[in-house]
């Protein structure tokens, strides 16, 4: 019996022995998977880096590019511009159901602007330029309006955040009601036979009537770079007034830019002194009829002030009657200011003026400046060297009508050769520090007289600058970075990111 109990111990400190093995075994698998999960997370991440992963997932937030502070720890570095400080912020803020939630997201703790702009996947060139120069000029609270969902997920592999248009689940409607029929008598002003006629500007009138046209069709483009149909880029005119509207309404100041209106210059200082800035055109007729010139859109700024607001209630109804964001601004401020520019401005204006205009004291409850036509010009070859140096705050530049010859007017090529063309477009080359300047001096054979002109490039794939652009927040982040340091813009003039501008009226 006692050698039966040694047996029976005997096996069962074996069996004991055997169970304790298979633990540390089923153990060690388990820490194998772990440790292969883990490596194959790290490798999924880090392909983002290389190519067009899929969708970001959530993850905890990774700060960008950490640097030390003044009392040695560790802290972010404020994001470059339009990006998020973090991967759970850049999530947040694309779930964001309407523009003034994602605005919130957007703005920086220092100010209460945003700066907008619209655009899509086909123009994602411009785009990376554009963004570029505002970096430069450390313009960072970007509010970009994404027209497609391949916009969204080029943005979102880079760590910058866009607000996807047609995006519907909470509205954020304004306190303006829409017009649903013909303007009511209320359009027009007390004792004006003709004033309510402003809003019913024939389409046709003249080539300004066109050039609105293919200035929302070089911004709106589908996914193939066509150009919307007319009632589509109308329809987008009246969203952003819309969005607008409920931005001013809740606080924040707006900086409407154009992708082709490249910021070459810190344009804040000019804020400071009025409460609506804008750069100066032409049309709508009857606007530049009265005043000899009118307020564009292309670069807009508002303050969000009472009286502006109030401006902006008329401006909201005449753009829904009209579909036309230009043609409604302006007359609600013909309507506010009068037809009169020496009573509105103390002078009549001029499409080619050189000096700012801003409305006298006591003209109305806001103030309007409208830049001069060098601030941000449009025609840009009639500029000399001297003139970019004193005058320019960013570019607007279209190339002159007779020298678009293939390119279509709004195309997409004939933009960009013009930004290329007067060095404006951060190409590839550019970024590398190998462009040769664009400019030319050409002699008159005549007269011995020399003045300079521009070139285009020979080849266009220097254009192809978000090739550039790497995926990774971080990755970006640093890129866009180094590119606003090296890319030259105005090189020919060598114009500074920033100065003392006080302007000149």
């Amino acid at each position: 019996m006692r050698h039966g109990a040694a047996r029976r111990k005997e096996r069962a400190e074996e069996d004991a022995a055997e169970g304790a093995r298979a633990g540390l075994m089923r153990a060690v698998r388990q820490l194998a998977v772990v440790a292969l999960a883990t490596v194959l997370t790290y490798v999924a991440f880090s392909a983002m880096g290389a190519r067009e992963g899929p969708a970001v997932t959530e993850t905890a937030p990774a700060a960008l590019l950490p640097t030390q502070n003044e009392s040695g720890r560790t802290a972010p570095e404020e994001p470059p511009c339009a990006m998020a400080a973090s991967k759970e912020k850049l999530l947040l803020a694309n779930k964001a159901s309407n523009i003034v939630d994602f605005a919130r997201h957007v703005v920086r703790e220092d100010s209460q602007l945003v700066t907008v702009t619209f655009a899509s996947f086909s123009y994602r060139d411009s785009l990376i330029n554009w963004l570029v120069a505002s970096e430069r000029v450390e313009l960072r609270a970007i509010l970009i309006v994404c027209l497609d969902k391949d916009l969204e997920q080029f943005l979102l592999h880079r760590g910058i955040p866009c607000f996807l248009e047609g995006r519907k689940e909470a509205p954020l409607e304004s306190n303006v009601d829409p017009v649903e029929d013909r303007p009511s008598e209320d359009y027009g002003e007390a004792g004006d036979a003709d004033a309510s006629a402003d809003d019913e500007d024939e389409e046709g009138a003249g080539e300004d009537a066109e050039e609105v046209e293919v200035a929302g069709a070089e911004v709106f483009s589908d996914d193939a770079g066509e150009q919307l149909s007319r009632s589509t880029v109308q329809s987008l005119f009246v969203t952003r007034m819309e969005y607008l509207m409920v931005l001013l309404e809740n606080g924040f100041d707006v900086l409407f830019s154009d992708l082709d209106a490249v910021i070459m210059q810190d344009p804040r200082p000019l804020f400071e002194v009025a409460d609506v800035v804008a750069s100066r055109g032409s049309f709508p007729n009857t606007v530049g009829k009265h005043w000899g010139a009118t307020m564009c859109m292309g670069f807009a700024f508002f303050k969000s002030t009472p009286g502006v607001l109030s401006m902006m209630e008329n401006a909201l109804r005449r753009t829904r009657f009209t579909r036309d964001d230009q043609r409604g601004m302006n007359n609600a401020l013909l309507q506010i200011f009068g037809h009169s520019p020496e009573k509105a401005f103390g002078r009549k204006l001029d499409r080619d003026d050189t000096m700012h205009a801003i409305t006298l004291d006591g003209a109305a409850d806001f103030k309007l400046m409208i830049l001069s036509a060098f601030a941000l010009p449009r025609f840009c070859k009639i500029l000399t060297v001297e003139d970019w140096n004193a005058n320019v705050i960013g570019a607007h530049c279209r190339l002159p009508i007779e020298e678009r010859g293939s390119h279509d007017k709004g195309n997409e090529a004939s933009r960009d050769l013009a930004m290329e063309r007067y060095e404006v477009f951060c190409d590839i080359k550019a970024l590398h520090g190998k462009r040769a300047s664009q400019k030319i001096v050409i002699t008159n054979k005549r007269n011995g007289k020399k003045k300079f002109d521009f070139r285009d490039p020979d080849d266009l794939s220097v254009l192809l600058l978000a090739n550039e652009a790497p995926v990774g927040m971080q990755e970006f982040a640093a890129w866009l970075r180094k590119a606003a340091k090296t890319c030259d813009f105005g090189a020919f003039a060598k114009i500074p990111a920033s100065r003392d501008m006080m302007p000149k009226l």
